[in-house]
């Protein structure tokens, strides 16, 4: 039994109030505790980190980056995926946290050390967006709290769409563009030292955006754009709207300046997608990918956090007034936008739209749900408290004069309270002051320590796993099997080692009247990991340093595509815009693209078979076949088939016994005595591809490598430069290589904003020019 006089000290109460008051609404206190809570909670949910295909593609990623991708805000080529197609995803290299991690650890990434930060960076980007929707401190600090929690590994299940547990470097994004539109708000509203930091921001932020997100900034500019352009109609002064207009241009300026919408342009323009849309396959046509709001069959907490953030809103705009009320209207315009967008979506998407679905442009959004959704509980249960508490108020009023002595039992332990009549006043004032659950101060501290006691009771009284996956799922590293191990000896890359060929996967055993498509190949890829712990196909690969002719990328390139769907799948096949299902196994132009090994199971009677695998009675045996006559960089045609047009490019190339190493299609003539080209070889670095060869007079080399504009040869002697060299694009996707004499060159690959914009550019120009039309 323990005694407590608790309100017989008027001292300690004061003092226990204020320091309940300091600690809810500090920042850097509840950054710190957070630290403790994951530290505890992130490794015991390791299946939830990095999970899937998407998850051991970034680990991969982080890695292949590094080791291959000079630190650098231009895009490099990816030899390991679609023949030295451009990185796909985030530039790692630049992002604050895999930088650490990669420098650190070199290249091999801290899974729960990785996740600590990417929390702390979340919880400071909802922070930042609950402030910026002029929430208090502590209203602010208990949002961060609730969706850092849901969003991310502290629990055993995501109460929220699962997007972080595999690509958690959305968080860097969704942080840099809290950060810009922060910046955006102050402008002109604070004093001019914090202005000029804020326009810094301004200015940088969007560069930092680009060159590391790519693709995705993309899904965060129409928020970005529309908040920024509100922030002017709710200016207070006429100055404040004077320096918001003249920063905007700066940065509006800034922009066009550093080229970042032709980069963007540029970047989406040369893709498959926009080139062959309207065949494309897309799943997403659900209500269930609009938004949130519709995801009630995964989760009722999702839905239900959209509609009370919509009725908080509410709340909101009939109770409250200035800038709270004003933020409180943006958010339903938001929110508005994007479910209608997303609902268009679903319409056009059967018409066509094969981009990304509505509920991605929403992530940015989570904070503002969370916030106004708390708002309208908070206001709710101060009513109820409201009332509850002048009953309680009438109560003490006439015991305040009495000794009150009462007997409690909390978790089995007995607690003794007294208020003596000698306290009277001063500690019923105090008594009114002390922090209640209206003011979150006891919610603040209740979260973390209901994370920890969840996690303890569920490690204690539940078997769980805590082996970094969940059965079927695939494995991080994967397991080498004898397949793998022969494909990587053979051909697997380290820095300046010579190219020896790809390797490419095929689909299942094919039926003839039914068309493939990616998730039928993914569904394969499952029962080959589960026998295995290897998928043979992308990831499996790619952990080994062994490049591949198959791609998983939004950003295949359309001649890559054009091949892979008319060459090596047929019209029924349903390719999507990541990646295209190879069914047709056609040997003689998978050599030409450079492919040493074929994996499948089904029987090739063209090809070696090297090794083995049975998968199960219903899927047989998983093969390995080598091909014969692999170009790695030694076809040197002499011969030349000059068109133009892409339809004829492929009706030349469908030809059963077409002579690759002899003859080229090729846009431009070529010089006239061509001679085969000798002791040409091919290595591979950071830097890029290294071409050596020599000829007796003037020769070409067609090289395995996705020919771009944006390719830039260096030599190694400015004295060895050839009297004859030039490259250009040949048998659609290939690159091929004129020169005379003696031939030492490095191909590099540099595409971004100014002044690598124009390369890219001119490879759509290229397409434009075989009469492939935009969104034909």
């Amino acid at each position: 039994m323990y005694k407590i006089n608790f309100f017989d000290n008027p001292i300690l109460l004061k003092r226990s109030s204020a320091a309940i008051n300091f600690i809810s609404g500090n920042l850097i206190f509840h950054l710190f505790l957070l630290l403790i809570v994951a530290w505890h909670c992130l490794p015991l949910h390791g299946y939830r980190m990095f999970n899937g295909l998407d998850g051991i593609r970034h680990l991969i990623l982080t890695k292949n980056e590094w080791e291959w991708w000079p630190i650098s805000p231009y895009l490099n080529f990816n030899i390991f995926q679609g023949m030295a197609n451009v990185f796909y995803g985030f530039n790692l290299n630049l992002m604050p946290i895999p930088l650490i991690q990669n420098l650190l650890r070199h290249g091999h990434v801290g899974i729960t050390s990785s996740y600590l930060l990417y929390s702390v960076q979340y919880f400071i980007a909802v922070y930042l967006w609950a402030r910026l929707f002029c929430f208090s401190k502590k209203f602010s600090i208990t949002t961060a709290w609730i969706l850092t929690v849901c969003a991310l590994p502290f629990l055993p299940a995501a109460f929220i769409t699962p997007e972080f547990q595999t690509v958690p470097e959305w968080i860097d994004l969704l942080f840099f563009s809290t950060l810009l539109l922060w910046c955006c708000r102050q402008l002109g509203r604070v004093n001019g030292l914090t202005t000029f930091l804020c326009l810094i921001g301004l200015l940088a932020i969007p560069y930092y955006l680009v060159v590391t997100s790519l693709y995705f900034i993309l899904l965060v500019t129409p928020i970005i754009i529309l908040s920024s352009c509100y922030f002017l109609i709710i200016v207070d002064t006429r100055a404040e709207l004077i320096t918001k207009i003249s920063c905007y241009l700066l940065a509006l300026m800034s922009v066009f300046l550093l080229q970042i919408f032709q980069f963007l342009y540029a970047l989406v323009g040369y893709s498959a997608y926009n080139f062959f849309s309207s065949e494309m396959f897309n799943p997403h046509i659900s209500f269930y990918d609009v938004s949130m709001l519709f995801k009630y069959a995964e989760s009722h907490i999702q839905s239900w956090c959209v509609i009370l953030s919509i009725f908080g809103a509410g709340i909101a705009l009939k109770s409250e007034h200035g800038h709270f009320k004003k933020m409180a209207i943006l958010h339903l315009i938001l929110t508005t936008l994007i479910i209608t967008l997303g609902l268009l979506f679903i319409y056009l998407i059967r018409h066509g739209w094969k981009g990304s679905e509505g509920g991605y442009y929403e992530i940015l959004l989570w904070p503002s749900y969370v916030a106004f959704s708390l708002y309208a509980v908070y206001r709710t249960a101060a009513k109820i408290i409201q009332k509850l508490s002048t009953r309680l108020e009438e109560w003490l009023k006439v015991y305040k004069r009495t000794t009150y002595s009462k007997q409690l039992k909390f978790f089995n332990v007995g607690i003794h309270i007294t208020l003596t009549p000698w306290a009277n006043d001063e500690i019923f004032g105090l008594l009114m002051k002390m922090p209640k659950i209206s003011d979150l101060n006891t919610l603040l501290l209740i979260i973390p320590l209901a994370v920890l006691l969840f996690n303890h009771a569920e490690t204690s009284g539940i078997s769980h796993i805590t082996g970094g996956h969940y059965p079927g799922d695939p494995l991080y590293p994967p397991a080498e099997t004898s397949i793998i191990a022969l494909v990587r000896n053979t051909i697997s890359l380290q820095q300046n080692s010579e190219f020896k060929g790809y390797a490419a996967t095929f689909t299942p055993k094919i039926k003839e009247t039914a068309g493939i498509s990616w998730f039928d190949q993914a569904a394969f890829d499952y029962y080959v990991n589960t026998s295995f712990g290897n998928d043979h196909r992308l990831n499996g690969l790619w952990y080994y340093n062994i490049p591949t002719l198959n791609e998983y990328s939004h950003l295949i390139t359309p001649p890559l595509y054009l091949i892979e769907t008319r060459l090596l799948s047929r019209p029924i096949d349903k390719p999507i815009r990541t990646g295209v299902a190879f069914t047709v196994t056609n040997i003689n132009v998978l050599s030409m693209l450079g492919v040493k090994f074929i994996i499948t199971n089904d029987i090739n009677n063209n090809a070696m078979l090297r090794k083995k695998l049975f998968i199960d009675k219903e899927h047989g045996y998983l093969y390995l076949y080598e091909l014969a006559n692999t170009n790695v960089g030694n076809y040197s045609p002499t011969q030349y088939i000059s068109t133009h047009t892409a339809r004829k490019i492929i009706a030349l190339m469908q030809e059963k016994n077409f002579p690759f190493q002899n003859k080229v299609i090729v846009s431009d003539p070529l010089p006239s005595g061509l001679v085969p080209a000798k002791n040409a070889a091919l290595h591979v670095s950071k830097r890029g591809v290294h071409l050596t060869a020599t000829s007796d007079g003037i020769s070409t080399l067609l090289l395995p490598v996705q020919y771009s504009h944006c390719l830039t040869p260096l030599f190694k002697f400015s004295h060895m430069h050839p009297q004859f060299f030039k490259l250009q694009r040949a048998d659609l996707v290939n690159t091929l290589v004129t020169f005379s004499g003696v031939l030492d060159v490095t191909l590099t690959f540099s595409f971004g904003p100014w002044p690598h914009v124009k390369c890219r550019l001119l490879d759509i120009k290229d397409m434009q020019a075989m009469h492939i039309s935009l969104r034909s």
